[in-house]
């Protein structure tokens, strides 16, 4: 019996495990299933992810193509606001859409300047890559603290413009969300985007700033001063050397290059500046543009508090950068620390920041941040449009370049790179600078045609007045940038037979002299450019008809000349002594040493139908020049020279104030006009001139009146003796001395660099003027002068190139554009 009850046991027990091996397996077998189902949803997630990535980075791709056609088209075409400036506007015509405001602008501050968060700031434009916000009025943007807008919200919402955003992720709204056109995810659903971009053109970059000199004239792409821009110890008085520190800092070796040479040597060689130079690189771009008032905690080099520290990244005190991530506290991020950064008016402690002295928390003073206006990386060059109306023109239609038989051009002076039409007029690679060459002549004839293709789209004037225009400015760059040696050859010197035996003849054109335009120089000009570019100088002759119709525009009798030095007519005088009249004429020279003394050897005065030569023998004392002007302390003294009819004129005829030239007999009769007239330099005979200054009448009128003293000034500050009609009448005579007057209307700069130094800045560019003094064959007609050029301008636009004019397209810098480097790039 105990033996049978124990196999019973064993029975009972195996069935037991049977069971408990079915449900293990049971579990085991849903484990497994749900173990697969999971590897299954898995694998799903993860090519759903592989997908989204894919879409995404499609997006992104589709985002920077977008912005890249962009910048394309405005660079070379123009398109969306044009290719000559960079202007962040909805203006199609005048600025462009995709670029968005460098920083906000105050609305004011409430009344309030102590509280912030109650200021409102605007951007007055955001990016707008494509063109719906612009469409909307969407342009401009009130800055604030960005709330995320509800993600169902922003892909429900049908609109192609659904909210605002902070593209830069400093926590500040700066753009605007867009539909991202004929771009969705695989489940069909929009794709929105918001851009923020700006110009780094519009930023001091710390890489080129050097110093800004004394009496510059913008020679220099670094006469750029950054030691405004300072603050803290990096701008103490007593530690001079710390405004040094990024001038040492950018070199290899911790010296300071004069501006010339880091000119020349590191800026003109940006790209590789060599061993010499450690410019500040990519990595000190991306830290200064970390979103937008942010700086990260890693430090780099211009941060170091050995370069710019308390400028760029006041680490502790309160001046410090916003800092990611955001602190907690005293320093805790809000919109209005954000403000504080962003008012001028805390730029220094002079530009009317808020101080209360009983809280110097709340001294502004010194915290507008310097970071988001500076930049290490920036590149501007305009490239002109390379459209032209044509090369030739037949009742203001363009016709095309001359081919030959063979099909082959003749004469195409315009190459088809966008580059091709530089303002240099000189070769480049030859030192000291000798521009009496082909290539130099090349270059002139393309800007003639260029700047007459711009006159004709910018004024629809008749071509012979723009060809007149074109030649005027042409003339005008060739004076501004020769010397005044006689001796050197310019442009257009008389030319030798060439390897051919060809002779282009431009006539002897001396340096010392106005450059002059004729047709004949425009004749010569297209015969020897075609056969250095196409070996054909011959068959080109607009004389012929065949080619009349590609006449550049000046008539045979039309002489065009350049703007040289000269001294202006600043005062005249009538003297009355035992019964005879003295007359006297005060000439002022503008311009300083070196060489800028002003001979008059050769010119005369015109009174009415008289005629004075000034000769050597006319000096009473000094030679026959006007002196050079004088600066000091940052003042130009004019120099100045009188030529009179009798010592007489002068109170003390022992102690003359300044160089005399007598001319015996001179008058000055009623409603004369007096002419200062220098030799025409066309003219072989040596008995034509031009005339270059010239009185009003009514000046005449009045010194001839009752009266012991009686005189007719200009006002000789501020460039007003440029101005004919900037002048008062009086009865005290200031000869050789300053006329101490101050008049209404405009005087105008007619500099005149004589340094052999090619146009290769925007700043030598707008110097040029595009006018000069004309000379008129018809003996009844008197000729205008500059001086009336600019007594009848309305504003400084009238006598030079505004390089940026008010009104739609074309501009200048669509026609020419500049070099900067030796090799001519």
């Amino acid at each position: 019996m105990e033996l049978k009850q124990i196999k019973l046991d064993r029975a009972d027990s195996r069935r037991g495990s049977a069971l408990i091996m079915v449900v293990v397996l049971t579990v085991l077998l849903a484990v497994i299933g749900v173990l697969f189902v999971m590897a299954s949803r898995i694998d799903e997630m993860a090519s759903s992810s592989v997908v989204y990535d894919h879409e995404l980075d499609h997006a992104v791709d589709s985002v920077v193509e977008l912005i890249s056609q962009r910048l394309t088209d405005d660079l070379m075409m123009g398109e969306w606001g044009g290719a000559s400036f960079d202007y962040s506007s909805n203006n199609e015509a005048r600025g462009d859409r995709w670029l968005a405001t460098t920083e906000p602008r105050s609305w004011g501050d409430n009344g309030t300047p102590e509280d912030y968060t109650d200021d409102i700031f605007e951007w007055p434009h955001v990016s707008d890559i494509s063109g719906d916000i612009g469409l909307r009025g969407w342009s401009r943007l009130i800055a604030g603290v960005y709330q995320h807008a509800d993600a169902n919200d922003v892909m429900n919402v049908p609109d192609q413009i659904i909210a605002s955003a902070d593209a830069d992720g400093d926590g500040v709204i700066d753009s605007i969300w867009i539909r991202l056109p004929g771009v969705t995810t695989g489940r069909g659903k929009p794709v929105f985007v918001a851009v923020r971009i700006i110009d780094n053109c519009s930023m001091l970059n710390l890489n080129v700033a050097h110093t800004l000199a004394p009496g510059s004239e913008g020679r220099y792409l670094s006469e750029i001063d950054y030691e405004r821009f300072l603050r803290g110890r990096d701008a103490t008085p007593d530690i001079p050397v710390n405004l040094d520190n990024i001038r040492r800092a950018r070199h290899a070796d911790g010296t300071i290059d004069a501006i010339d040479l880091y000119h020349d040597n590191g800026i003109m060689h940006i790209e590789n500046p060599g061993p010499d130079y450690t410019l500040f690189d990519i990595s000190d771009e991306l830290e200064i543009r970390n979103r937008f008032l942010l700086t990260s905690l890693f430090e780099a080099r211009f941060e170091r508090l050995d370069v710019a520290n308390f400028t760029l990244d006041a680490g502790g005190n309160i001046y410090e950068a916003l800092r990611i991530p955001r602190r907690q506290g005293f320093d805790s991020y809000g919109i209005d620390r954000w403000k504080w950064r962003l008012d001028p008016n805390n730029f220094d402690d002079t530009s009317g920041a808020y101080v209360d002295p009983a809280n110097p928390l709340l001294d502004y003073a010194y915290r507008y941040d310097r970071r988001h206006v500076c930049t290490f990386y920036s590149f501007d060059r305009n490239l002109r449009l390379g459209v032209y109306p044509g090369y030739g023109y037949r009742n203001n239609e363009p016709v095309p370049p001359i081919l030959d038989d063979a099909g082959n051009p003749v004469l195409m002076i315009f190459d088809p790179d966008p580059w091709a039409v530089c303002t240099n007029i000189q070769q480049y690679n030859l030192f000291p600078q000798d521009y009496n060459n082909v290539e130099t002549r090349v270059q002139i004839l393309k800007l003639l045609y260029a700047f007459r293709a711009y006159y004709l789209e910018k004024d629809s004037s008749d071509f012979k007045d723009a060809a007149r225009r074109a030649a005027q400015i042409v003339a005008n760059m060739i004076d501004y940038v020769d010397d005044n040696n006689p001796t050197t050859e310019g442009p257009f010197f008389q030319q030798l037979p060439d390897a051919d035996g060809d002779v282009f003849d431009y006539g002897s054109q001396t340096n010392d002299n106005p450059t002059f335009i004729n047709r004949e120089v425009i004749l010569q000009l297209i015969r020897e450019v075609s056969k250095h570019l196409y070996g054909r100088p011959n068959m080109i002759n607009i004389d012929d008809p065949p080619f009349a119709r590609y006449d550049f525009g000046i008539d045979p009798d039309e002489t065009i000349y350049g703007y040289e030095r000269q001294p202006f007519i600043s005062e005249i005088v009538r003297y009355e002594t035992g019964g005879r009249s003295n007359y006297a004429i005060e000439l002022c020279n503008p311009y300083a040493s070196p060489n800028g003394a002003i001979s008059l050897d050769g010119w005369q005065i015109k009174i009415g139908s008289a005629v004075y030569p000034l000769a050597p023998g006319d000096v009473w004392q000094g030679t026959l020049e006007v002196e050079p002007a004088t600066t000091s302390a940052g003042s130009r003294v004019l120099g100045r020279a009188v030529i009179i009819s009798n010592m007489e004129i002068f109170d003390d005829p022992g102690t003359p104030p300044v160089p005399i030239i007598g001319k015996a007999g001179m008058t000055i009769p009623n409603s004369d006009i007096v002419e200062l007239q220098r030799p025409d330099p066309a003219d072989l005979t040596g008995t034509e001139f031009i005339t270059v200054d010239k009185t009003e009448a009514a000046q005449a009128d009045h010194i001839n009146g009752a009266g012991v003293w009686l005189a007719s000034k200009r006002d000789d500050t501020e460039w007003k003796f440029t101005n004919a009609g900037s002048y008062s009448d009086d009865t005290t005579q200031t000869l050789g001395l300053a006329n101490d007057i101050d008049l209404s209307g405009d005087g105008y700069q007619m500099p005149v660099a004589d340094d052999n130094v090619p146009i290769g800045t925007l700043g030598d560019f707008e110097m040029v003027l595009t006018v000069g003094n004309d000379k008129s064959n018809d003996p009844n007609l008197t000729a205008q002068t500059v001086t009336e050029y600019v007594a009848a301008a309305s504003d400084e636009g009238k006598i030079r190139t505004d390089v940026a004019p008010a009104g739609p397209p074309p501009y200048p810098l669509d026609y020419v554009c500049f070099v900067g480097r030796p090799e001519g790039t």
